[in-house]
């Protein structure tokens, strides 16, 4: 019997509409993947080709049409609504192509945003102490009272990944995390996600459509007609 991994994907497929009607669309075909701890895995392929969809199934923002997800030794086809919020806040870090910070909240009050489900808890753990570390890290401490509408792209960015990991997520999952960037700061960005999976030992999936820097990860795959193959150098 094969160990478990940190997280795998067994036969995953997403559909919409129903089968053998004109409403039936399928989005991904039979998906197995495993992903072991520390992993840095790239995820490339055309624009429509289920990209998205794929990390919204493993972040738990939307459930497989067949087959199941195993992450961390669960089975998260099986886990409540209610537990499924928990696992997202707790246990995966999401990074996305906007930001999508909250413009009247300084960039420290951004990072505490994810803390505040379940504040008294945290309050013992020091989660401002690890914020201000966090924006130490990624080189904005001295940014720390800034409004988003004072960054610049980079900036609004890497506060957007110190948000994605204060809770301390196993997982980090972005998608095209680099899309609205300049190139400079692109490459910033991936550095900085490479040194996290480095340093940090955060399992990394990334989502882009950007071959060079997916090449950054340690390993890449391809999403073509719904299915996932291993990217051939």
């Amino acid at each position: 019997m094969k160990n478990p991994s940190f997280l795998e994907l067994e036969h995953i497929s997403k559909h919409y509409g129903i089968p053998h009607k004109s409403s039936y669309v399928p989005i991904l075909k039979d998906i197995s993947l495993r992903v072991e701890t520390g992993d840095a895995i790239a995820i490339v392929g055309p624009s429509g080709s289920g990209k998205s969809t794929l990390l919204n199934l493993i972040g738990t923002l939307d459930r497989p049409s067949t087959g199941s997800i195993f992450f961390d030794d669960r089975n998260l086809s099986e886990l409540k609504e209610r537990e499924l919020a928990k696992v997202r806040n707790q246990d995966i870090g999401f990074v996305f192509q906007q930001h999508h910070l909250l413009p009247q909240c300084t960039v420290l009050e951004n990072v505490l945003i994810p803390t505040l489900a379940e504040a008294a808890a945290k309050q013992e753990n020091n989660v401002h102490e690890r914020a201000v570390q966090l924006l130490e890290y990624v080189g904005l401490k001295e940014r720390m009272d800034a409004r988003p509408g004072q960054l610049s792209g980079g900036e609004c960015q890497r506060t957007a990944v110190v948000r994605a990991l204060i809770n301390r997520p196993k997982l980090l999952l972005a998608d095209e995390p680099t899309g609205s960037l300049d190139h400079a700061s692109a490459e910033n960005l991936i550095q900085l996600l490479v040194d996290l999976n480095k340093e940090q030992d955060i399992t990394l999936i990334m989502v882009t459509h950007a071959l060079h820097l997916a090449q950054r990860m340690k390993k890449q795959f391809e999403l073509l007609d719904g299915k996932l193959h291993p990217h051939n150098e």
